[in-house]
């Protein structure tokens, strides 16, 4: 099945967008569900008992720069 103009456009924004967004992340990768999943199992657990009033950003480093 060939794709639309206006579907190969969409694509070529989307791609160029998260490109943009990806060169101001301090991480060298892309994020994953997983990472986020990673945190959020981290502050469900007890090893995270102690904790309390704070933001855990998890943005790959965007933030930073």
């Amino acid at each position: 099945m060939s794709r639309s103009a206006a579907d190969l456009a969409e694509s070529t924004l989307r791609r160029r967008a998260f490109e943009a967004v990806r060169a101001r992340q301090a991480l060298p990768r892309a994020l994953v569900p997983g990472d986020v999943a990673a945190a959020v199992a981290f502050l469900a657990s007890d090893a995270a008992a102690a904790l309390t009033g704070q933001v855990l950003c998890t943005d790959g480093g965007l933030v930073m720069r």
